[in-house]
């Protein structure tokens, strides 16, 4: 199902629960955010209990990222079930720990939510057309664009979709960051409305996590903990 979300809208202010005034607290960062569009299912998204997860990355992973990841949505599943909360998991449609986080969600039946950085008529490579149709069909999932439809990929965008992620989770997780990468930009939106921000710590000649380290040791995000350890210091389940 497509929806047209403008700020007059009731669900607006579900879809930004925890981010009152945005508008405000973001005007020196990004594009007025006016209305989005969604494509899919919103039930699980919307509703009260669902804890919004956010998981981003660089668009690099190598085999250690994508253990972590498959670490984190093991955890997400069985604090769901220990909890009876639903969970779901909201990242980008970029390459690398992003689309990997989707997929791994996806496969282990947790509902996902995937930002674009353009128009919900993008022009997507053939393998992430297919994982944007699996994304619509599957129930409690679906796209989330502020974007019009026509509007294509600019870096521009990159800036504003890294916004709207921040502002619609519960908790956001980075789970590699090279220095001065998007990780920082998503810290300062977090930052200015008081989400949670957690960082994979790595070692420390490692340059896929250096950005990680980085915002760690300048007390910006926590290191990533246990997954009962976060949800009970955020009181998220």
């Amino acid at each position: 199902m497509l929806y047209y979300i403008k700020k007059q809208h009731p669900i607006w202010s579900r879809v930004f629960r925890k981010t009152k005034d945005i508008a405000e607290k973001i005007r020196f960062y990004v594009s007025p955010i006016d209305s989005l569009r969604f494509s899919g299912d919103l039930s699980v998204f919307l509703n009260e209990q669902t804890v919004r997860f956010a998981v981003i990355g660089d668009r690099s992973i190598d085999c250690k990222a994508k253990e972590q990841i498959s670490s984190i949505i093991e955890r997400m599943k069985e604090a769901s079930q220990l909890n009876h909360r639903n969970v779901i998991l909201v990242s980008s449609f970029s390459a690398g720990v992003d689309i990997t986080a989707l997929q791994a969600a996806l496969d282990n039946g947790i509902p996902v939510v995937a930002v674009l950085s353009e128009g919900l008529e993008g022009n997507y490579p053939k393998r992430y057309k297919e994982l944007a149709e699996r994304i619509i069909q599957t129930p409690g999932c679906g796209l989330l664009t502020q974007f019009e439809d026509s509007v294509t990929v600019t870096r521009n965008n990159y800036y504003d979709r890294d916004a709207v992620i921040a502002l619609v989770s519960d908790v956001v997780n980075v789970v590699t960051a090279k220095k001065d990468s998007r990780a920082h930009q998503v810290a300062m939106f977090t930052q200015a409305v008081d989400i949670p921000l957690y960082a994979v710590p790595g070692e420390a000649d490692d340059p896929l996590r250096e950005g990680c380290n980085n915002l760690i040791e300048e007390g910006i995000a926590h290191a990533f903990p246990r997954w009962e350890a976060l949800t009970s210091e955020n009181n998220n389940i």
